[in-house]
């Protein structure tokens, strides 16, 4: 009877050691992400939408054109937070 009480110590360290590798995982890959995330998104959204810091024109232009779909972002949330609270 003594062995299989140590059986289970076992099998319950080895559930730890599993639950650690899969706490520490995530976070080391949310820790690297941060920094580089950005950087990689400003790489490729480069490619799709013009520097735009020192043309204003141009800058109100796609605000402007960007403004409707915020809107319907804001609409979406905010039906989508109001279902959920009073569904």
């Amino acid at each position: 009877m003594h062995s299989s009480s140590i059986e289970v110590r076992s099998t319950d360290f080895s559930k730890l050691i599993v639950a650690i590798v899969l706490s520490i995982l995530p976070s080391i890959t949310l820790f690297y992400l941060t920094p580089e995330m950005p950087r990689i998104l400003n790489e490729i959204l480069r490619n799709y939408y013009p520097d735009i810091y020192w043309d204003s024109e141009l800058r109100i232009r796609i605000i402007n054109a960007l403004r409707p779909y915020g809107y319907l972002a804001l609409v979406v949330i905010s039906a989508l937070s109001i279902l959920v609270f009073y569904c």
